[in-house]
């Protein structure tokens, strides 16, 4: 199965790079998952093909476009 693109808002972009080092680079680590899995089964469903997953305290909002293979990720926050 081919995997998905990534596509980071401009303000997600900015909320990843504010975080700590440590959450950063597993909240990266989360994102880099989507590709393969953008629904993973502890990912809360919020909306119509939009979603909220739980990183070590932070959360990822995103949304998930299966017609062209993307995850957008709009907002990083704790």
């Amino acid at each position: 199965m081919d995997s998905y693109k990534i596509r980071l808002a401009r303000g997600a972009e900015e909320e990843l790079r504010a975080a700590p080092f440590p959450f950063r680079r597993q909240l990266n680590q989360a994102v880099f998952k989507l590709k393969e899995a953008p629904r993973p089964p502890h990912a809360e469903l919020i909306e119509a093909d939009a979603y909220r997953l739980s990183v070590h305290g932070w959360f990822l909002l995103y949304e998930v476009d299966d017609d062209s293979r993307t995850v957008t990720l709009f907002r990083v926050y704790q």
